[in-house]
């Protein structure tokens, strides 16, 4: 009897032991960390200018209260999205609002090309004006897409540095405007020079080819976020 009532204790104590072990192993567990309500939001607002429009061919009846191309950047930004996911980093991109606009470009001067040429430093400081204007949602990027050349001076050259894109680094949800101006690109590649902009600006000192410090940084870029935006 003695040795019967010993048996169901040691099998007791065995089970309250596994049970308090799971609800260790439960809390702790990178599940509980990474719900869906943790993901911070990148709230997108996008401008174009007209050769952006003049490139891209939009089929199909539009709504007539969204801008013509907001389904074409809601695309290129769902696979920047993606792009990051794939990188470990989990931040949903959202485009917030579409428009053309052909006052944000600055033209540069120093060239006696007929084709317009964008000064490059000086647009983005107008794109920052523009976020500064009234108070935002610290999670606001703004995005200016062109076909333009885009241009920067060289001091240490006569001949002026050619651009692709240029970002703000490492405004993502503080007090400083967040921005970009950038090629627009269509096809497969449409997402790779959003995504490297979008790199800069959630803090990694890399462009593209991520390394493990980089991911880190934009990871806690996002973690200082949550909350706040």
């Amino acid at each position: 009897m003695g040795m019967a009532v010993s048996t169901m204790r040691s099998i007791c104590h065995l089970l309250l032991c596994i049970f308090f072990a799971a609800g260790r192993s439960g809390a702790g567990s990178p599940e509980s960390g990474s719900r869906p309500n943790n993901v911070v939001t990148l709230r997108a607002r996008i401008f174009y200018d007209e050769t952006v429009q003049s490139k891209v061919s939009v089929n199909g009846r539009q709504d007539e209260k969204e801008d013509p191309l907001k389904e074409v950047f809601k695309k290129t930004f769902e696979e920047v999205q993606t792009y990051f996911a794939n990188n470990s980093v989990t931040i949903k991109i959202s485009v917030v609002n579409v428009s053309m606009n052909n006052q944000l470009e600055v033209i540069f001067n120093d060239t006696a090309s007929k084709v317009t040429i964008i000064d490059g430093p000086k647009t983005l400081e107008k794109l920052e004006e523009r976020w500064n204007r009234r108070p935002r949602r610290n999670n606001t990027v703004f995005y200016l897409f062109t076909r333009n050349k885009i241009l920067r001076k060289n001091p240490e050259a006569d001949t002026p540095t050619v651009l692709h894109y240029l970002e703000t680094p490492r405004t993502f949800c503080t007090s400083k405007a967040s921005a970009a101006v950038l090629t627009f690109e269509s096809g497969d590649k449409s997402y790779e020079f959003p995504a490297r902009v979008t790199a800069r600006i959630l803090g990694s000192t890399r462009e593209w080819g991520f390394h493990r410090s980089d991911k880190r940084y934009m990871n806690e870029t996002l973690q200082k976020c949550r909350g706040t935006s």
